[in-house]
């Protein structure tokens, strides 16, 4: 799974990217560039199918099966947002379509 990302088929949607640019509003939630979400999942696929210690790695234990998530998460920040997804859609779709695609804050 990949992080939410604005690429030409979520662009021609005009919701979509509206909602995709006003979710940044709702920290840490961001949305990337096509290229650097499928260089970082490249090296994410690399590192599962290379390195020994990897939770994907087939002789690696698992404590739970959620752990493939937990290691190599490359999210764009819902699972660490303190809002749910559906509770903050319709206010991301109104903030992007007026514009409001930056963060409020700096990001420290």
């Amino acid at each position: 799974m990949t992080p939410p990302c604005r690429t030409v088929s979520v662009q021609h949607s005009s919701a979509a990217a509206a909602a995709l640019e006003g979710m940044s509003w709702f920290g840490p939630n961001m949305a990337f560039d096509p290229a650097d979400v499928s260089s970082t999942m490249m090296s994410l696929l690399l590192y599962d199918l290379a390195a020994e210690e990897s939770a994907a790695n087939p002789n690696t234990e698992l404590l739970h099966p959620c752990q493939l998530f937990w290691s190599n998460a490359f999210h764009g920040g819902a699972p660490r947002c303190a809002f749910q997804t559906n509770s903050i859609g319709s206010l991301a779709f109104m903030l992007g379509k007026l514009g409001y695609s930056a963060k409020p804050w700096p990001s420290h």
